[in-house]
């Protein structure tokens, strides 16, 4: 069994496929001919086409195309409705035709097709259609990523990602849970801002979005707007320790030589990713009533799962959502209580805990059911990942020294993107690319080539006790690969607040997002952060051309990435770092 492959082991017992006849009313294919043979002439042979199951409203199309004629003088095609509520063909003379299923739900209806040859011979053949119940999907609300602005300027909230598989969204609706009040500018569209000038000091508000449909389902979802006063990068150390925090935890991929640590990207995102899939994956298949729970989940809808391996005892409870066509939505809680060191068989770190519940996780997603291995599909639409004040971790490789790093509530948020490929493509309205990074790299598919990541961060953790981090609610991290002419980019846009190691305050990071445009790739004069991928060779970093903002409340600092040089200037003054991706690392 390959490993991760959650719902395969789930579902591989409880699914029973049956299979549908071939074309014409009692599904063997036959068909019946008529009339005395001719002499050298041959009777045609009529094909009504396949049984069909359909939903009340479709459109169905009759297709006797496949009926032949060994003489090739078929002259006339003729359906007749033979069974079920009446219906008006399109064309009952035509060889292929149409109608409206508007017939109540559960209804059979059965036609025949006669097919005539020039010399009067005919062939007949039947098909039958039956109608369902058609299916109400609820829209999906999106009420954007959490956010962290800066006091004074206006918010947007935005719920345009929000996705109805039917398309008939009626209507938004934003209210304010918690937080100082204020005013919502449009709360019925699918856009709402309001000002922050007037509001308190380092204010937290939530907000709630109601995306109803034509059908009236609806759904909702909450964002949280985080609303700080700024503090100031003061030295040009301060601002180089910022710029490696954002470079090496969320932004790093591959080290370009010896050197590039990795260390903050594995403690921050990385192999928090792995503990948590190997241990859902892990608490499934060892549960002792692991049938049983799968059984309860396939028929009632919810299931809980435990697993005790002396390491860490986990309860994962899983539940049932919509069904989209073969899949099935569901929703998993994880809560994780170390009791003694545990490595995830992939990473560097090794994890621990001093409390109850020390790691958490809540993931949405689909699955497939099927007794076929090769057709059993599970896909992660986004996952939560929350290390508490209790977990901590120690980060060893080869090359380092050890590293151990305390978490507050850390929290990791991603969006997972699939490509063309993937059933949920249509309600997704995914792009061409998936977050393949959320996965440890023996266990991403190879199918997909392209690096897709998109997540949010919010929460601190500190290093071996001395260099502290903190990111603010919302700060969100987009990269995408891109393929043109034969060679591979990738760009990169952040937002949001990060504090200064060390120090009482908050710095706005900012970078210019323009995805659309490849133009900007590789193009000095451009301000998109990009980079030419080559496999085997990550000289100069990731980050090898574009710019970034670094901004407190009275100084901003602008980075300019060149190569591997960063230039810096702004009211710090300018001065230039080489190969800056290797040496601006505050913990050395």
């Amino acid at each position: 069994m390959q490993r991760y492959g959650i719902i395969a082991v789930m579902i591989a017992f409880i699914t029973v496929y049956a299979c549908g006849g071939g074309g014409g009313g009692d599904g063997d294919g036959s068909s019946s001919s008529e009339g005395k043979n001719k002499p050298g002439n041959k009777p045609p042979v009529a094909e009504a086409g396949q049984d069909q199951t359909v939903v009340v409203g479709d459109t169905v199309y009759l297709d006797g195309s496949g009926s032949t004629d060994p003489d090739d003088d078929i002259v006339s095609y003729t359906w007749i409705q033979t069974k079920g509520p009446a219906i008006t063909l399109s064309d009952a003379s035509a060889y292929i035709s149409k109608f409206i299923a508007s017939v109540p739900e559960n209804s059979q209806l059965s036609f025949e097709l006669t097919v005539k040859d020039k010399v009067g011979q005919i062939a007949k053949d039947s098909c039958t259609i039956t109608v369902k119940k058609r299916t109400k999907n609820a829209p999906i609300a999106h009420a954007g990523y959490d956010q962290t602005v800066k006091k004074g300027n206006q918010v947007t909230l935005d719920g345009s990602g929000s996705l109805d598989a039917d398309n008939n969204i009626k209507s938004y609706r934003w209210v304010q849970k918690s937080g100082p009040s204020v005013a919502l500018i449009n709360p019925d569209r699918n856009k709402a801002s309001f000002e922050t000038t007037a509001l308190p000091d380092n204010s937290l508000l939530n907000f709630e979005l109601t995306v109803t449909d034509a059908d009236n389902l609806s759904d909702n979802d909450t964002c949280a707007v985080a609303v700080v006063t700024l503090g100031n990068v003061e030295t040009q150390n301060e601002a180089q320790d910022v710029l490696y925090a954002v470079y090496a935890g969320i932004g790093y991929m591959n080290a370009d030589d010896a050197n590039d640590d990795e260390h903050l990207y594995d403690i921050m995102v990385g192999d928090l990713n792995m503990v948590v899939y190997e241990i859902v994956h892990d608490t499934i298949i060892n549960d002792p009533y692991m049938y049983i729970n799968l059984l309860a989940l396939y028929w009632n809808g919810k299931a809980d799962f435990s697993y005790d391996n002396g390491y860490y005892a986990a309860k994962l409870h899983l539940e049932n959502g919509n069904k989209l066509d073969d899949l099935n939505e569901f929703v998993g809680t994880l809560r994780v209580d170390f009791t003694m060191e545990y490595k995830p068989s992939l990473g560097h770190c090794t994890y621990w805990g001093y409390g109850t519940n020390d790691l958490s996780a809540v993931i949405n997603g689909s699955y497939k059911l099927s007794l076929l291995p090769q057709d059993q599909e599970i896909y992660f639409k986004s996952v939560s990942i929350t290390a508490n004040p209790t977990l901590r971790a120690a980060y060893q490789d080869d090359i380092h020294p050890q590293y151990t790093a305390a978490y507050n509530t850390w929290n990791i948020s991603h969006r997972i993107y699939y490509g063309q490929d993937d059933p949920l493509y249509q309600v997704a309205q995914s792009p061409d690319a998936i977050n393949m990074y959320l996965l440890p790299p023996d266990y991403r598919p190879q199918l997909f080539s392209a690096d897709f990541r998109d997540y949010t961060i919010d929460g601190s953790f500190s290093v071996n006790g001395t260099t502290s981090y903190t990111f603010s609610k919302g700060f969100h991290y987009i990269q995408k690969q891109l393929d043109i002419n034969g060679k591979t980019y990738v760009m990169i846009a952040v937002d949001g607040v990060l504090s200064i190691p060390n120090r009482q305050g908050f710095v706005l990071i900012s970078s210019p997002k323009d995805f659309e445009n490849p133009e900007h790739l590789l193009d000095p004069s451009k301000d998109t952060i990009s980079k030419i991928f080559v496999p085997g060779n990550f000289d100069n970093g990731i980050w090898a051309i574009g710019n970034m903002t670094l901004s407190g409340e009275n100084t901003a600092v602008y980075v300019n990435f060149n190569h591997g040089k960063a230039t810096f200037t702004g009211d710090l003054g300018s001065w230039l770092v080489d190969n800056w991706q290797d040496i601006l690392d505050p913990i050395h």
